[in-house]
């Protein structure tokens, strides 16, 4: 309960701030016009950030795919719980939701309007991502996850990745140094790409290989 009020403090507009007032009209009527496909009336958003706004959005057109709310990373922390292992973090919510926060910050209209482009083809694009995850498929991973927001948001991808990837790395190669053997578990973005925690390794000598 304590997370979930800190995201909604920092996730939304607590000044004279809205997403009528920080977006053009064009993009905000855009967004009205989507919401409407949903049955959900923009009022209902209108004091959303646009990082809580679009992840809301991924959110309803993943549910309507069959996906469920539960993410893996839920899933594996119930399955550490539940056979009594240790559970860490290679970084606290609280930064988890600083980066959400900052999402489309200065570029409101056009993060809007990208997300709202990229939601039309959701479907498609998740049948591929899936294709390309399941045969470990990196090269596709990276043309569908990264390249493109590496190309036309190089700030967001600074911030969101390869920063975030750079922070990590201590903390990972910490891990070899123990007897223990760890799961660490990132999102697919993080992995693949230029940039990607699995060429970072592989940059400083580590061998890599899929598990089969």
């Amino acid at each position: 309960m304590a997370v979930q009020a800190k995201m909604m403090r920092e996730l939304t507009y607590s000044d004279e701030r809205s997403l009528s007032t920080v977006l053009d009209k064009s993009t905000y009527d855009a967004l009205s016009d989507y919401l409407y496909t949903t049955g959900m009336p923009v009022g209902m958003m209108d004091k959303f950030k646009p990082g809580l706004l679009v992840s809301t959005l991924q959110i309803i057109e993943f549910q309507k795919l069959g996906f469920t709310p539960q993410g893996v990373d839920a899933y594996f922390n119930t399955r550490a719980m539940g056979d009594g292992k240790s559970v860490g973090e290679l970084e606290p919510i609280d930064a988890q939701i600083g980066y959400i926060s900052q999402l489309g910050e200065g570029n409101e209209n056009e993060f809007v309007r990208l997300s709202l482009e990229e939601l039309d083809d959701v479907a498609t694009s998740m049948d591929q991502m899936l294709a390309a995850w399941r045969t470990g498929d990196n090269d596709s991973l990276a043309e569908l996850f990264v390249n493109d927001m590496k190309d036309d948001h190089p700030a967001i991808y600074e911030s969101l990745l390869v920063e975030r990837n750079l922070a990590w790395m201590p903390i990972i190669e910490s891990m070899f140094q123990d007897p223990d053997t760890e799961f660490v578990l990132v999102g697919a973005a993080h992995l693949v790409g230029e940039d990607g925690l699995l060429k970072m390794l592989e940059s400083k000598g580590y061998t890599i290989s899929s598990v089969e």
